[in-house]
């Protein structure tokens, strides 16, 4: 494929990418945030729309429901998704906590599911989000049963003041995840929150992870702790068995 084909390809998602996380932009704020010429940005908006992957209101660009229906229709696809919806549900319902279940693509892991029972916390989640392997409890478990190592990763982006920017810090997280089969996080991805998150394996291999997140307080009490591991391991087994069974 020609340079400029790459070119326009890489350009149409950065375009859709930003505009999936600011959820609406003029025309001039996604030519200043990607540093793209705003004629060639009024180009590529007005062939977006005319496939109706965006939708124009008063000169405000925002993706359609059919770029969602897309999303949904690959979502659905995905054995893990069909092996683990109604686990999650179940899981975020017995925890009255937030439980998020990842796939694993070229060893990053990726929503698929996030239910939330916590109406007081707040954690964007949304299917399709990629999670950073330093920050995240699910990001930690890919390091530990995937090829990826902590070495590979580029900028560890600091999201808040408990997050582990040190390599070797991570790496001894990362070697405890892998040994105990649990990932914690505190603070490290959003303030006053606490993750925990254990994988789920198709044939010895890391199919995804399973994860709850709660608020600091109450997560660090042992208790609560050592009830949420238990349930969460047991949802894993669960989805792990419908995997089989597919």
């Amino acid at each position: 494929m020609a340079q400029s084909q790459l070119s326009t390809i890489e350009t149409t998602f950065e375009i859709l990418e930003y505009l999936s996380v600011v959820q609406s932009a003029s025309p001039s704020e996604i030519s200043d945030e990607l540093d793209v010429p705003l004629s060639t940005v009024h180009s590529y908006l007005s062939t977006l729309k005319g496939l109706e992957y965006l939708v124009n209101e008063n000169g405000i660009y925002s993706i359609s429901a059919a770029m969602l229906g897309i999303g949904e229709r690959t979502r659905e696809k995905m054995d893990l998704y069909d092996a683990g919806e109604s686990v999650v549900e179940d899981l975020a319902s017995k925890v009255e906590e937030q439980a998020t279940l990842t796939t694993i693509e070229n060893d990053q892991p990726v929503v698929v599911y996030n239910v939330n029972k916590n109406e007081n916390m707040t954690l964007k989640m949304h299917p399709g989000m990629m999670l950073p392997h330093h920050a995240t409890v699910s990001g930690k478990l890919a390091l530990a049963f995937t090829d990826v190592s902590i070495d590979d990763i580029g900028t560890l982006e600091e999201y808040t003041k408990k997050t582990i920017t040190d390599r070797e810090e991570v790496a001894k997280q990362v070697e405890k995840a892998r040994s105990e089969e649990v990932s914690f996080a505190y603070e490290e991805f959003k303030p006053k929150l606490m993750a925990i998150a254990v994988p789920i394996f198709t044939e010895n291999e890391l199919s995804g992870t399973l994860s709850v997140v709660g608020p600091l307080k109450q997560m660090t009490q042992s208790s609560v702790q050592e009830s949420v591991i238990k349930k969460l391991q047991t949802a894993s087994n669960t989805i792990e068995v419908n995997l089989q069974n597919q």
